[in-house]
C-alpha cells in the first residue's frame, strides 16, 4: 500500500489497481494467442510475432 503521504493520494483522476487488474477474459485469450503464434513463428524460423524487447 502507499503511505498516506504519498503524492497519487492527491489526484483525482487516477484509478491504482493490483498488477492483476488488467487480467480479463480478454486479456488471457489475447497472451494464449500471442505465445501459441510465438511458438509457431519459433518453429518455423520466423520472427517473435509481438516483441516487446529486443535481447
Amino acid at each position: 500500500p502507499q503511505p498516506p503521504d504519498h503524492p497519487f493520494r492527491d489526484i483525482d483522476n487516477i484509478i491504482i489497481t493490483p498488477h492483476v487488474g488488467s487480467r480479463t477474459f480478454e486479456s488471457v485469450e489475447r497472451q494464449a494467442m500471442r505465445a501459441t503464434m510465438n511458438i509457431v513463428n519459433y518453429l518455423k524460423g520466423s520472427k517473435d510475432y509481438i516483441q516487446a524487447n529486443s535481447f
